[in-house]
């Protein structure tokens, strides 16, 4: 990821609170020269530094990830990359009130995103499987004010929908985060493009302003947005 020194947001607790907020995220992997992306649901047990998260076993992933683990040339687990994207938005220039003034403005398209470098291995055990689908299934009940839960279901019926899934365990080596809000236009500027965002009906557009408010650094301004 090009990664410009003025929008590389390092505060960790922020990077660990992105995955909690956006847990859907976009897994990366490269097998045998063949790149391939899954989008799935992660769960994000901080006190071990790890994310998992589920897969069918007929999923194309799960055939290759054996295969890759087998081999004896490969002494670790599969490196890979998830991306956890965030609000974005398309950012007119009619916003700034810097082109009445000169008219040197051009649209761009303000965004955050943590990825997550790893090592992937698959998990199997019925226990396991157990207590990732009930951290993952109660984090996302909490969202929606409800309470269900797996024990809900039929015994029978959850432990044949197990049966045909297979788990995900990473372990993060690195999160690198890039918090693109504005932070390259002068003040007038800013204000400007925050005050349409918070004045949108679209929601992620009020919370990338909300992001906004939190992260823009006003003492830095580079010459472009690229």
């Amino acid at each position: 990821m090009y990664l410009p020194k003025l929008f590389a947001q390092k505060d960790m607790g922020l990077l660990q609170a992105h995955i909690l907020k956006y847990p859907f995220g976009t897994l990366a992997t490269a097998i045998g020269g063949i790149p391939q992306m899954n989008h799935l649901p992660f769960y994000f047990d901080i006190a071990s530094n790890c994310l998992q998260a589920h897969i069918p076993k007929v999923n194309p992933l799960y055939a290759q990830v054996q295969a890759w683990l087998k081999d004896p040339v490969n002494s670790q687990d599969l490196p890979v990359l998830i991306a956890f994207q965030g609000p974005d938005a398309y950012i007119t220039p009619s916003w700034y009130p810097s082109k009445l003034e000169h008219g040197k403005v051009v649209p761009t398209w303000n965004y955050a995103v943590v990825h997550a470098k790893g090592r992937l291995k698959l998990q199997e055990d019925k226990d396991w499987l157990t207590h990732h689908l009930t951290n993952l299934t109660n984090q996302q009940e909490s969202r929606r004010n409800s309470t269900w839960e797996m024990t809900d279901a039929p015994e029978d019926y959850t432990d044949g929908m197990m049966r045909v899934l297979c788990g995900l365990e990473i372990t993060v080596d690195e999160l690198v985060g890039k918090y693109k809000v504005s932070q390259n236009r002068e003040k007038q500027d800013q204000a400007g493009v925050l005050q349409h965002l918070e004045q949108s009906e679209d929601w992620q557009d009020r919370q990338l302003a909300n992001l906004t408010t939190q992260t823009i650094n006003h003492s830095n301004k580079p010459k472009t947005d690229y």
